[in-house]
């Protein structure tokens, strides 16, 4: 969540159908980040507005990407959660502690050993979003034997 908090919504051999293909959907571990993703700049009153609609106000990262131009910022919290439990699990399913560290898409990731993003495997892919610090996050790897 956007406080930190981690909650596993499925049972450890249980799947989701995040990709195309039941194979590569078996052989991942997804997670997801609450963030309302790209957001629209609404000129009459300078807010900014979500795909659903709703009004976002603080701070916004600002970049063009994938033809979306504004993204809410990811809070530290989610950061810092999402940096112990990828370590976690590097550790529990011998995953090698490596990352792709970048939001484009990469051809032959389903090869790749390690932690990749969604829009490592699409072009039309929007998330991780540009908002995502990867610099910070590839630091975790840096010191840690797993």
């Amino acid at each position: 969540t956007k406080t930190g908090e981690i909650l596993q919504l499925l049972d450890t051999n249980q799947y989701s159908n995040n990709f195309d293909g039941p194979q590569l959907n078996k052989n991942i571990i997804v997670i997801c980040l609450e963030n309302l993703g790209w957001l629209k700049k609404n000129p009459l009153n300078s807010s900014y507005v979500n795909w659903i609609g709703d009004i976002y106000r603080e701070g916004i990262y600002e970049r063009k990407w994938r033809g979306h131009f504004f993204w809410e910022p990811y809070t530290t919290q989610q950061m810092e959660s999402l940096k112990d439990l990828t370590l976690q699990l590097c550790v529990e399913y011998d995953i090698p502690a490596s990352c792709i560290g970048h939001n484009v898409r990469v051809d032959g990731v389903e090869k790749f050993e390690g932690i990749v993003t969604r829009s490592n495997y699409t072009t039309d892919s929007t998330d991780l979003s540009p908002a995502f610090d990867f610099e910070d996050y590839k630091k975790i790897f840096e010191n840690e034997s797993v």
